[in-house]
């Protein structure tokens, strides 16, 4: 059976159609192709339907299959880009973990547990948890601190010999070995 595309005027067979979930419109893959990929060449991240002033967007997930696998790539990213800038970001505050975490942009959140190494840390200051005081007062309490962990710790590690990663400036210690580092946040 076929059907008609309402984009090339063309009857097309109805394997070759492409339906969008949304609205229910039919257009032929080829049409279809050539829209998500011009919209996607040109910066776009969402998709509309191919029909005169139809408000529906195309899913990404019902179409990456049948697109050239450099548009599904970047479209993909783009999807993802817009997700990732819509959050807010924060990092484990462990120096042994420094892992990055997303939270819902606004959301309130202060008492935080770290998806890898499972400790609790305040997501507004950033810190291990401060249980029982506010941000404010562990501010104003602990201004002082930060400094005086960083010469505690310049001064261990110079007991200690240890050395600091040229990339993200964790401190290493030779086991064995040359003295080549190698950091462990290859894509860093």
């Amino acid at each position: 059976m076929k059907k008609l595309c309402e984009i090339c005027l063309e009857n097309k067979e109805e394997g070759n159609m492409f339906e969008i979930n949304t609205c229910l419109h039919s257009f032929c893959r080829d049409c279809v192709i050539k829209h998500v990929s011009t919209k996607i060449e040109n910066g776009y991240s969402s998709v509309s339907c191919l029909a005169l002033n139809c408000p529906s967007i195309i899913d990404f997930h019902s179409c990456w299959r049948m697109l050239p696998k450099e548009i599904g790539e970047k479209w993909n990213k783009a999807l993802c880009e817009v997700l990732y800038s819509t959050e807010e970001k924060v990092v484990c505050p462990f120096k042994d973990c420094s892992v990055g975490i997303t939270l819902e942009r606004g959301a309130s959140i202060r008492d935080c547990e770290c998806p890898l190494c499972h400790r609790l840390f305040c997501a507004t200051c950033e810190v291990p948890w401060h249980d029982g005081v506010t941000c404010e007062e562990y501010k104003r309490l602990y201004k002082n601190e930060e400094g005086r962990n960083e010469i505690l710790m310049k001064k261990l590690a110079s007991q200690m010999k240890w050395m600091k990663c040229p990339k993200c400036n964790f401190f290493v210690e030779k086991i064995y070995g040359c003295l080549h580092i190698t950091c462990r946040f290859i894509n860093f």
